[in-house]
C-alpha cells in the first residue's frame, strides 16, 4: 500500500513538474504585434494618424491625446502598434534631411504623450515596419540590387534576420514572418515553405488563399481550418473568426458571403443586388469597373465601401457605402459621395465612422 501511495505521489509530482515547465515555456513566448496604417484598435482606445501630421490617441473614456506631431506635407506618420503603455511608429520625412533626400525613423512614445524617443534612423530608399515581437521591432530596408534586408531592433541593437531578393509584402503573425511563400520563425530563425497566393492578418487570425483557391484560417494555437472552397476574393474580417469573402456563381457574377469559424455560410447579397440599389450613370452596366476598397462588420451588419467608374468618362468615379445584414438581405445605401469624391469608413473602438471626402478635403480633418 505504501509503495502504491508512493508511486501515485511520484506520478502527481512528475505531472505537476511538466505542467510548470509547460507554463514557463508559454510565458517565455513573446507576443506578436501587428501594426496598422489606418485605425489601431486596442483595449484602451484607438490610435490613428491624421493628414495634419498628428498621431492621436483616443481613450475609450477620456480626452484625446496628441502623441506626436510632425510637419504636414513634409513628414508622414504611418504604421503603428501598441505594446503595454507605449506606441511604436514610423515616420517618413520627404525633404528635411541635409541632402534633401527621404529618410525614415522608428519612434516610440508613452500613451500619455511623454518620453518620445527616436529609436532608429534609416536613409534607405525603401523601408517598412513589419511589426513587433516582444520588445523587438521588426522592419525591412532596401540594401542594393533589389535586395531587402529584414532586421530586428531590440535593446538599442539592430540584428539582421534574413535577406530576400525582390520586393514582397511581409506579414507578421504569431511569431512568424510570411513572405514569398515562406515563413520565418522569429524564435528558431528557421525558414519553412508556406504556399499562399494572398495573406491577410487580423489580431487573432491569419487568413490566406492557397493555390487551390481555398480560403483558410490559422489561429494563434496553430489550428488551421478551411473557411471555404472556390473563393474569388477576400474582403475583410473582425478580430473574432468572422470573415467576408466572395465566390462566382454559374454566370460568373460575384456573390458575397460571411462565415464565422466552421459555422454556417451565409449569402449576404450579389453584385446585382448592390447594383440595383445604388445611383449610377445612365450608361453604367453590371460589368462596369468597380472596386470594393473596404469591408467590415458593425452591429450585425456588413458594410462595403465601393466605387464605380463611369465607362464614358475618363475620370468619372462614383463612391458609395452600402450595408447588408450579416445573414443576408437587401443592401441599403448608407452614403453616396458626389461625383469624383470618395468615401471612407473605419471602426474607432465601438463606433463606425464614415464620411465623404475629396482630394482637397481628406478624411482625417481633426
Amino acid at each position: 500500500m505504501k509503495k502504491l501511495l508512493s508511486l501515485i505521489l511520484a506520478t502527481i509530482m512528475a505531472i505537476s513538474a511538466l505542467i510548470t515547465v509547460s507554463a514557463k515555456e508559454r510565458a517565455k513566448t513573446p507576443n506578436t504585434y501587428v501594426p496598422s496604417n489606418d485605425v489601431y484598435n486596442f483595449s484602451k482606445g484607438t490610435i490613428h494618424s491624421s493628414i495634419w501630421g498628428k498621431l492621436i490617441y483616443n481613450k475609450n473614456k477620456g480626452k484625446e491625446i496628441i502623441l506626436d506631431e510632425v510637419y504636414p506635407y513634409n513628414e508622414e506618420i504611418f504604421s503603428y502598434y501598441v505594446r503595454g503603455d507605449k506606441v511604436y511608429y514610423s515616420v517618413l520625412s520627404y525633404d528635411l534631411a541635409p541632402d534633401n533626400s527621404e529618410y525614415y525613423q522608428i519612434r516610440s512614445v508613452d500613451l500619455n504623450g511623454k518620453n518620445k524617443k527616436a529609436l532608429y534612423l534609416s536613409s534607405s530608399r525603401m523601408f517598412g515596419m513589419i511589426g513587433g515581437y516582444g520588445s523587438g521591432i521588426i522592419f525591412y530596408e532596401y540594401s542594393k540590387k533589389n535586395i531587402l534586408t529584414v532586421k530586428m531592433l531590440k535593446n538599442n541593437k539592430t540584428n539582421t534576420l534574413f535577406k530576400v531578393k525582390g520586393f514582397y509584402d511581409f506579414n507578421i503573425f504569431n511569431g512568424k514572418i510570411y513572405y514569398n511563400n515562406k515563413s520565418f520563425n522569429l524564435k528558431t530563425h528557421k525558414t519553412d515553405k508556406y504556399v499562399a497566393k494572398e495573406i491577410y492578418v487580423t489580431k487573432n487570425y491569419m487568413y490566406y488563399i492557397n493555390k487551390n483557391n481555398r480560403l483558410k484560417s490559422l489561429d494563434k494555437k496553430g489550428t488551421r481550418r478551411i473557411v471555404t472552397k472556390n473563393v474569388h476574393k477576400y474582403y475583410g474580417a473582425n478580430n473574432g473568426s468572422s470573415v467576408i469573402y466572395s465566390k462566382l456563381d454559374s454566370k460568373k457574377e460575384e456573390v458575397f458571403y460571411k462565415r464565422t469559424g466552421t459555422g454556417k455560410e451565409y449569402k449576404l447579397c450579389t453584385w446585382s443586388d448592390i447594383f440595383n440599389v445604388i445611383s449610377k450613370p445612365a450608361n453604367t452596366n453590371l460589368n462596369s469597373e468597380y472596386v470594393v476598397s473596404n469591408a467590415l462588420f458593425y452591429k450585425n451588419k456588413v458594410y462595403f465601401d465601393l466605387g464605380i467608374a463611369d465607362p464614358e468618362e475618363q475620370y468619372g468615379w462614383y463612391s458609395k457605402i452600402v450595408s447588408v445584414a450579416t445573414r443576408g438581405g437587401t443592401p441599403k445605401v448608407i452614403l453616396e459621395a458626389e461625383k469624383n469624391n470618395y468615401t471612407y469608413m473605419s471602426l474607432y473602438g465601438d463606433k463606425l465612422i464614415y464620411r465623404e471626402y475629396s482630394e482637397e478635403n481628406l478624411p482625417y480633418d481633426d
